[in-house]
């Protein structure tokens, strides 16, 4: 019986689909990709980050407002906020159909970095800790 399953069997060749530039992405250099609460798919490169929705790609770099081009990471919140972990350090979000900096966003201010976060960890209740040399957070509120 087992013989005749074997012989009959029909193997299914999974179906890829590889993303570049082409396609949309901003840089063909991937560090994380990550799917969020809403069944967005984001994807840090070393050129930007971007939102896929299984069509296209929607592009995010400085011009809309990350503090860098270099997004090493993704993390989202219980609040559903997106936060970027960036080459050189300042945090941001994205929210409300936009990216929050300490530039439209003052809160974030008190949580400058000295450099890059050496922990910015989800926790199992959707808060984030995020930590440098001389500070910790957690979602915003700093913990010293």
């Amino acid at each position: 019986m087992l013989i005749f399953l074997d012989a009959n069997a029909i193997a299914q060749n999974p179906a890829f689909k590889k993303y570049t530039t082409d396609d949309g992405l901003p840089g063909n250099e991937v560090y994380h990709v990550m799917q969020d609460m809403k069944g967005y798919i984001w994807v840090s490169t070393s050129k930007g980050a971007a939102r896929f929705d299984g069509n296209r790609f929607e592009t995010f770099t400085v011009e809309n407002g990350l503090p860098d081009n270099e997004i090493l990471k993704i993390v989202e919140d219980k609040y559903g906020r997106l936060w970027f972990i960036s080459f050189t350090g300042p945090l941001t979000y994205f929210a409300d159909g936009f990216v929050h900096n300490s530039s439209n966003t003052p809160w974030l201010k008190k949580l400058e970095l000295k450099g890059l976060p050496e922990a910015f960890t989800p926790l199992s209740n959707g808060d984030i800790i995020i930590c440098d040399k001389w500070n910790i957070s957690l979602n915003g509120n700093v913990l010293i």
